[in-house]
């Protein structure tokens, strides 16, 4: 029967349903894209670190070569400075003698 209300609420709950299956497939949808984006993103994020990491690495061996050029450096000066104040010292006995 067309008037029926139990046809008529059918066709509504039918009709709300569908309407419903529509916006979960399109929430699913959505969810996914998401899911892709954050995982490009974390990717990206992941290899800005480890480009970071490498490049403050590569800095700290740097300075660390850096400072023990400076060490050799001071301490052949300082080898430098007792010989020669080694040679000083003894031409000086020789003179007073």
């Amino acid at each position: 029967m067309p008037g029926d209300p139990r046809s008529k609420l059918d066709l509504i709950y039918q009709e709300v349903l569908g309407e419903v299956v529509q916006l979960v497939e399109r929430l699913e949808t959505v969810s996914a894209q998401l899911e892709h984006v954050a995982l490009q993103e974390s990717g990206k994020l992941r290899s800005d670190l480890e480009t970071a990491i490498g490049e403050a690495t590569a800095a700290l061996r740097a300075l660390e070569g850096e400072r023990r050029r400076t060490l050799l450096h001071r301490s052949l000066w300082a080898f430098a400075a007792a010989v020669l104040g080694g040679l000083v010292a003894g031409l000086l006995l020789l003179l007073l003698k």
